[in-house]
């Protein structure tokens, strides 16, 4: 339920400081229609570039590029530096953070030689901000602190930058699930925001402090800091700061059982967040109404939030899908209309030599020997082109036929989550609809439909996690994926996975233990894979068991790998079938013991999740008596080679 809160705090300043904004863009635009190509002009490119950030990323890479191109020509080092950083500034919100940093480090490396202490700790300060925004939190860390050891005790430091600096800090604190942390930091943030009277500063602080008070479960505390925020929200006309504090309220409310109170906050947020076209505050109000409704038993108004919830997020992933799916076809069109422009081109080009060596033969021929050797140079030259161009021909051909496979996985991937979502998808929600009906009819008696509600609340939980392993799949097959490896206890991992599914073990009649290592184990790897992996697999042996069966968690480590095995007492799986286990071209599932249906895609994304952490997998089975799954997961001191078992 939690969301991110906003990262940028310029950004959030745009909306009420627009009117001066487009003013000094008029101010420096004039200014270029009178000014000369020296180095004043090369700053007012830059200041553009920088107005436009939050206005126009195309605009503002511009400016950025033109303020490169005069900055070099005339040798203007600082100015160089300066459309560096601009540059890597108006790529960063467009999700190109390897070039943005790339950019920066090339800044900050001129700013060091040419000794510009200020330039460089705003350089540091976006470089943290990307390794934040790619929730590398202790890179984040690094670069924030370096410059807020070198501002804090600076007496003519600029406040405004001191106080983004501090709420970046608290972000990363607060990400990181150390709210005390982050509270102590948007404290001493607070504090400037109140001395140079920054009233939009003090109400995102107030709300920071309200939320990671949310976080500690201190709703007193919070509801304390959101009484101060709110008022000051609504004096500036801060719409998306109101409705970010009445989903607090919203939330708090639920966690006090307050219902009522919680639906009232949140619909006033959802009107507030539709209006601004807000994607999180939206989601996160259709999330709280859903949870609240559930909880009063309106299970009708709950089904309809929960529903407007999933249709936000399918929404949003279906365009953002068929935006990239689009621009690959656009791509691979632009790249084929252009080998076709070279390739007519080249022939112009090679029927123009044969022209021209025509004409000479026939002016030339006053001797024999002249012409044979101008002849000879002729052939040279034309076979030589030709060798070029079936060279260019050949790369360009390799290229097309990368493309073309490229796009026959990604139509491979959309046939796949077709046939799941017609397949194994729509059962449960045709269930669902009829479940709804007869309620709606009430052609059923109160005992038969609490009986149909426990159905449809196991059915759900199926489909949810069908649902999650569906997306994560998608993803790693549209996108691809890269681990984020670090040093972790994979015995919490197992304790975690043990306490959140002991109650659906409890409600099927299963027993789930633990035997092997109890203590501490670490590993590296992947924290989230893992988790992923583990739960999969737990999960997968509850639905092949039936009451009365057992599962063992049995955790063994060695000299370079952790091994962990899920040991199932259930019905097994039969020699004809084995085979088919993590086979991607035909995948391969079953009902459980209570019917359950699977997608097939929980093993495949296993084999996918630890084969990236350099680990293994596999199984053994016997019809009737059970199975066991065994994965491999280098320990702390191993080297990063791949595991054996």
């Amino acid at each position: 339920m939690r969301r991110t809160l906003i990262l940028l705090i310029i950004i959030l300043l745009s909306n009420f400081t627009g009117k001066a904004q487009d003013s000094a863009l008029d101010l420096h635009i004039k200014r270029l229609l009178v000014s000369k190509a020296d180095t004043g002009r090369v700053i007012d490119y830059y200041t553009i570039s920088r107005l436009y950030v939050n206005v126009n990323a195309d605009s503002a890479l511009r400016y950025a590029h033109r303020a490169m191109k005069l900055a070099q020509k005339l040798h203007f080092q600082k100015g160089v530096a300066l459309s560096l950083l601009a540059k890597g500034v108006a790529l960063e919100p467009q999700g190109k953070y390897s070039e943005a940093l790339n950019l920066y480090l090339k800044s900050l490396n001129l700013s060091q030689k040419l000794k510009l202490p200020d330039l460089r700790c705003n350089i540091y300060n976006n470089i943290g901000i990307v390794y934040l925004r790619m929730k590398n939190y202790p890179q984040a860390l690094t670069y924030f602190f370096n410059v807020w050891t070198y501002v804090k005790n600076q007496k003519n430091s600029d406040q405004a930058f001191k106080f983004k600096l501090l709420v970046n800090i608290s972000e990363v604190f607060k990400d990181e699930n150390k709210p005390d942390s982050a509270i102590l930091y948007n404290m001493n943030a607070l504090a400037i925001a109140q001395q140079t009277n920054n009233q939009i500063g003090k109400a995102i602080t107030l709300f920071n402090i309200a939320d990671n008070y949310i976080l500690k479960e201190d709703y007193d505390k919070a509801l304390l800091y959101l009484n101060q925020s709110l008022p000051i929200s609504v004096k500036v006309g801060d719409t998306e700061g109101i409705s970010l504090c009445l989903n607090d309220y919203s939330e708090i409310y639920y966690y006090t059982k307050k219902y009522q109170k919680s639906i009232y906050y949140a619909i006033n947020s959802l009107e507030k967040g539709k209006k601004l076209d807000n994607y999180d505050n939206t989601r996160v109000s259709y999330n709280l109404l859903y949870l609240n409704y559930q909880q009063i038993g309106d299970f009708k108004k709950a089904l309809h939030y929960r529903n407007q919830e999933i249709s936000l997020d399918d929404s949003l992933n279906i365009l953002k899908k068929e935006k990239q799916i689009q621009n690959i076809l656009s791509a691979y069109e632009l790249e084929k209309k252009q080998n076709q422009i070279n390739t007519l081109k080249n022939e112009k080009l090679i029927q123009q030599n044969i022209i021209e060596r025509e004409k000479y033969t026939s002016l030339l021929g006053v001797t024999f020997t002249i012409l044979l050797l101008i002849l000879i140079f002729l052939l040279y030259k034309s076979n030589r082109d030709k060798k070029k161009l079936n060279e260019r021909l050949s790369v360009h051909n390799t290229e097309v036929i990368d493309q073309n496979q490229q796009l026959e996985k990604l139509n491979e991937t959309k046939n796949i989550l077709f046939s799941i979502i017609g397949h194994d998808l729509r059962g449960p929600f045709a269930y669902l609809l009829s479940m709804i009906d007869l309620m709606k009819d009430k052609a059923i008696s109160p005992d038969e439909q609490d009986y149909f509600l426990s159905k449809l609340s196991e059915n759900i939980q199926v489909t949810d996690h069908l649902l999650n392993n569906l997306l994560y799949w998608a993803k790693s097959q549209m996108d691809g994926f890269t681990s984020n490896k670090v040093v972790f206890d994979i015995q919490h991992l197992v304790n975690q996975n043990i306490k959140l599914l002991k109650a659906r073990g409890d409600k099927k009649g299963i027993e789930i233990r633990q035997q092997g290592i109890i203590g501490t184990l670490k590993v590296h790897a992947d924290e989230a894979m893992i988790d992923l992996i583990i739960r999969n697999l737990i999960e997968n042996a509850m639905k092949f068991s039936k009451q009365g069966d057992s599962i063992t968690i049995n955790l063994e480590n060695s000299k370079t790998f952790a091994k962990l095995a899920i040991i199932d007492s259930g019905k097994g799986i039969s020699l004809e079938d084995q085979p088919k286990i993590f086979n991607k071209l035909n995948s391969f599932t079953t009902y459980g013991t209570n019917n359950e249906k699977g997608s097939g895609l929980g093993l495949l994304l296993c084999k996918e999740l630890i084969e990236k952490n350099d680990g293994q997998i596999w199984f053994e089975s016997e019809p009737g008596k059970g199975s066991v799954f065994y994965i491999t997961i280098p320990n702390s001191d191993a080297e990063l080679s791949p595991a054996i078992s």
